[in-house]
C-alpha cells in the first residue's frame, strides 16, 4: 500500500508529469473508475506541511538519538573488530597447523599412506572410509 491513498475508494495515489514540468497527483483508480479530481503537487506539499509541522522534537531529544545512534554505531565496529581478530587467528592456526603438517611429511614422521588420507578428510571420505574399516 502506498503512502497517499484516495479518500473516495482507497486505492493508491499516483504522481503524473505534465506538459514536462508540471506535477499532478491523482487515484490510479485500481478497483475501477474513481470520480476524486487530481491535486497539484504545491496544494498536496501545503496539505502535508500543515500534517506534518506539529510534530517536532527538542534538540535534547535529536541528541540524544544521534548519541545513541552513534554509541550502537561504535558497538558495532568493536564487534566487527573483534569477529575480524578471531577469524584472523583462526586463519594463522590452520597455517601453522599446515605447515607442521607439511615438514613432517617432507622430514618423514607421516607416511606418505596417512598424508593421502589427511588430504581426503578435506572431501569427508577419511572418516567415513575410517568407520566403515576400508582399506
Amino acid at each position: 500500500m502506498g503512502l497517499l491513498t484516495c479518500a473516495t475508494c482507497g486505492c493508491a495515489i499516483t504522481a503524473e508529469r505534465k506538459k514536462g514540468k508540471y506535477v499532478y497527483y491523482h487515484c490510479t483508480g485500481f478497483h475501477g473508475s474513481c470520480d476524486n479530481v487530481y491535486i497539484r503537487e504545491e496544494r498536496l506539499a501545503d496539505l502535508l506541511g500543515s500534517v506534518v509541522a506539529p510534530v517536532q522534537m527538542t534538540e535534547e531529544v535529536a541528541q540524544d538519538i544521534a548519541a545513541a545512534l552513534r554509541e550502537s554505531d561504535a558497538h558495532e565496529d568493536r564487534h566487527r573488530q573483534q569477529t575480524v581478530c578471531q577469524l584472523d587467528q583462526g586463519r594463522r592456526d590452520l597455517t601453522n597447523r599446515l605447515d607442521r603438517g607439511y615438514d613432517d611429511v617432507v622430514g618423514g614422521r607421516i607416511s606418505e599412506v596417512l598424508d593421502h588420507e589427511i588430504a581426503r578428510m578435506g572431501d569427508g571420505t577419511a572418516g567415513r572410509r575410517v568407520r566403515d574399516g576400508a582399506d
